[in-house]
Order: structure tokens, then C-alpha cells, then sequence
């Protein structure tokens, strides 16, 4: 059963789930909407028609999948949620605030309703992926350490889903990296982020 629509259409995207559920009740669903958005140069700025854009897919893109699905699951006592958000979501950068806080906000998302749907015997996984080669890391303008392929990141979540991990972040070193930014004066971070994720000079 394969279904083709805009994710941001709620009403569409709910109906389209009871209905598969309906048919083949969901044990694990996947929640992966996700558009990219990157300042082109340093006179660029995302107002507010691009910022709503990027969140209205990738925050609730992805959440108008999760709730009609967490409905079902909630009623049968069971199932299982994965979230994929981004390494981005745990510390924001100058050169992509518009997916920083949309995936930032998807960390969060997971972080409140993981204790109420635990009473109900489901569980939530938040997906933070570093770079990963797709079309859309290639138009990334800055630079993308330790890029994983597609098919081992693939393999990385698949594993960690089926242990029912809650965090699923990779790679380690860029992880731990973006954790112990947090920890640092905000302008140090910030001219740390700079050095790693330059915003291309504006054109002369």
C-alpha cells in the first residue's frame, strides 16, 4: 500500500494512516520528513516565508504522522515511534537556523512524550544523523565531517531501533562534539560553529 501526498495536508496524511493501519495495524512507524534550507551568503536571510516552509515540512510534516499513528498505538497498548530529526537539533548554526530549529524542536517533541507513551507501552526514538551523502547533503555549501553513506547510516538506525534505543545519534565524534558545545560560553560555540560551517561570502 503505497501513498503519495504532502505531508503538510494533516487532514490527508491522518486519513491515509487509520486507513493502512486499519489494514495492517503500524508497529513502527518512521517519521522522516525533511527539506533543507542553508543561507546562501552572508547578505542572505530566510524570512518568513522560507523559515515557515522548512518548518511546516520538517517539524510538522513529521508530526502530522506521528499523532494519527500514536492514536492507534495508544488504543492497542503497543507499538513504536522513530522521529528522525538531525544532529543540527542539538546545537543551532548560523548558516541553517530554519532546519536547526525545526529539528531542534523534534528532539524536544521526543524528550516530553516519551515518559506519557511509556505508560502505554510505546516507544520513541529520536534519529539525530550527522552528514549523510544524499542530494540533499550535496548542495550543503559548508563543510560535512565525517559523511556517512547512506546505506551504513541505514544499517546504524535499523539496528538501534530493533535494541528500542531513544537516541540514535551518529557519528560518535560529532555527537560528542556538538554535546560539549552546549557546555561552552555561547560565543565561544558560536565561533567554533563558524570556523566548521562557514556561510559563503556575499558576492561582490
Amino acid at each position: 500500500m503505497v501513498g503519495c501526498m504532502d505531508v503538510r495536508n494533516a487532514a490527508a496524511l491522518e486519513a491515509w494512516i487509520f486507513d493502512f493501519d486499519a489494514r495492517h495495524p503500524i508497529d513502527l512507524l518512521i517519521a522522516n520528513a525533511g527539506v533543507a534550507s542553508t543561507l546562501r551568503s552572508s547578505d542572505d536571510w530566510e524570512g518568513a516565508g522560507r523559515t515557515a516552509e522548512v518548518v511546516d515540512i520538517n517539524l510538522y510534516g513529521a508530526l502530522h504522522a506521528v499523532l494519527p499513528a500514536i492514536e492507534r498505538m495508544r488504543n492497542r497498548r503497543r507499538g513504536q515511534i522513530a522521529i528522525v530529526s538531525s544532529l543540527a537539533g542539538l546545537r543551532g548554526m548560523a548558516i541553517s537556523p530554519a532546519y536547526c530549529v525545526s529539528k531542534a524542536a523534534l528532539v524536544a517533541y521526543c524528550d516530553s512524550v516519551r515518559p506519557v507513551l511509556a505508560r502505554d507501552h510505546i516507544g520513541i526514538s529520536v534519529v539525530m544523523p550527522g552528514f549523510v551523502r544524499t542530494a540533499m547533503s550535496d548542495v550543503f555549501p559548508g563543510n560535512k565531517p565525517f559523511m556517512w553513506s547512506a546505506e551504513k547510516a541505514a544499517l546504524f538506525i535499523k539496528r538501534r531501533l530493533t535494541r528500542r534505543r531513544v537516541e540514535i545519534a551518529f557519528p560518535f565524534s560529532l555527537t560528542l562534539g556538538l554535546k560539549l558545545l552546549r557546555l561552552l560560553p555561547a560565543t565561544v560555540a558560536d565561533a567554533i560553529l563558524g570556523l566548521l560551517f562557514q556561510i559563503p561570502r556575499r558576492n561582490m
